[in-house]
């Protein structure tokens, strides 16, 4: 059997990926890696990949008020690994 791995290069915060209706995992913080072996499947698969803040960036203390926040979202590539 082959391992089926998704990767995201960067991503601002929360990472979950979802394969065919199922999560495969949620990250926070890199490494953005999720094995999708047991979810995907041969043939078009329906993948969805959300981002979420957390509270680091809702928080805005009377220091970080004036901060300026890096952007949100998937910054970076999104690759797939087939690995037999």
């Amino acid at each position: 059997m082959c391992l089926r791995k998704m990767m995201i290069q960067y991503a601002k915060e929360a990472v979950t990926v979802w394969v065919n209706g199922m999560c495969a995992g949620t990250a926070v913080g890199e490494p953005y890696t999720f094995d999708i072996s047991e979810l995907s499947r041969t043939g078009t698969n329906d993948i969805r990949v959300e981002v979420t803040t957390t509270l680091t960036f809702a928080v805005r203390d009377s220091f970080s008020k004036y901060t300026v926040l890096s952007q949100e979202g998937i910054q970076g590539a999104i690759y797939y690994q087939l690995i037999c």
